[in-house]
């Protein structure tokens, strides 16, 4: 019984069909960062409420403010199509990522080392650990995207 050879596909229906990818990747990419600065524009019009009724804290402002940098930053990214998660990225943005990820790292071990001997020396330290805890998250996501952001985009 004699099977049926397959053609080799043509070349330009295999471009197509890899620019048909690249264009969902991009469409994906845009939605994610729209819903990333989503959630950061809420938190900051959460935060400008919570401010005018008069129920603004030191936390509040700490969970705001991480959700802002937390977000807003990927966001941007992504629309970009610079999306650190992205299966398609080049060796120069695994690069940077990479960089920017061992950057945080030193953050926060440095941060907790820091955190862990100030509570078990200071009571009064020990009471401010959940604003202390909340202004070394915020350090972390900084230093993450400002360094993703610094190495790839600089001229």
């Amino acid at each position: 019984m004699a099977e049926m050879q397959q053609s080799p596909p043509h070349p330009a229906a295999e471009a197509r069909r890899r620019r048909h990818g690249r264009m969902r990747m991009r469409a994906t990419h845009r939605i994610v960062g729209a819903v990333y600065l989503a959630f950061a524009l809420a938190a900051v019009i959460f935060a400008a409420v919570t401010w005018l009724i008069g129920r603004l804290n030191s936390i509040n402002v700490l969970v705001f403010a991480l959700t802002v940098a937390s977000t807003a930053p990927i966001g941007l990214i992504a629309l970009r199509d610079d999306y650190p998660s992205s299966s398609q990225l080049d060796e120069g943005q695994r690069e940077m990522d990479r960089a920017a990820k061992v950057n945080a790292f030193h953050i926060a071990y440095f941060g907790l080392y820091t955190l862990f001997f100030g509570a078990n020396l200071s009571t009064a330290f020990r009471d401010a650990l959940p604003v202390a805890i909340g202004v070394l998250l915020l350090l972390v996501s900084l230093t993450w995207a400002g360094s993703y952001m610094w190495g790839r985009w600089r001229p």
